[in-house]
């Protein structure tokens, strides 16, 4: 709890954060998938004004939004997610920081982009091989690089219509 109530204090709106994923939003519906109690994802999101862009109904805990909470790289949480959404693993893209969290995803059969943005610079190198080591398709150092990313994946469709 006092880790909650800190990070609720500290957090503050990141631009480089905010502004690609609002973007995204425009385009895909945006979910939480996390190991995190939903109190702490609360107060995280709210710090860092992403509340509007991933409401409440939207976040997936596995401490909490599971019957029995079973912690990620157990794949059960994206299981759920994906059934609440109800959305196919085709239809999902999981964008993980963290080894256990990519196990989880790549382990629930969804595409999976890592993101090293928050990864202090001398662990990236290390981080991206652990990544593309559990399956990543991809690995992204931005928000903003993921929207260019996935505009360009989308880009060849619309050229044919």
């Amino acid at each position: 709890q006092a880790v909650t109530v800190h990070l609720g204090q500290v957090l503050r709106p990141d631009p480089t954060v905010l502004q690609p994923l609002t973007a995204l939003g425009q385009d895909f519906l945006l979910a939480a998938v996390s190991s995190s109690a939903t109190a702490r994802l609360t107060a995280c999101f709210t710090a860092t004004g992403l509340d509007p862009l991933i409401p409440a109904e939207l976040r997936f805990s596995a401490e909490d939004s599971l019957l029995v909470p079973t912690s990620k790289p157990d794949p059960a949480v994206y299981l759920f997610a994906g059934e609440r959404l109800g959305i196919t693993r085709w239809q999902g893209l999981a964008i993980e920081d963290s080894v256990p969290g990519a196990q989880s995803a790549v382990a629930a059969g969804l595409q999976t982009i890592g993101n090293v943005a928050f990864v202090p610079p001398t662990e990236r190198v290390e981080r991206v091989n652990a990544l593309r080591e559990v399956g990543v398709g991809a690995v992204i150092w931005s928000w903003g690089e993921l929207k260019r990313l996935l505009d360009q994946r989308r880009a060849p469709a619309a050229a044919a219509d």
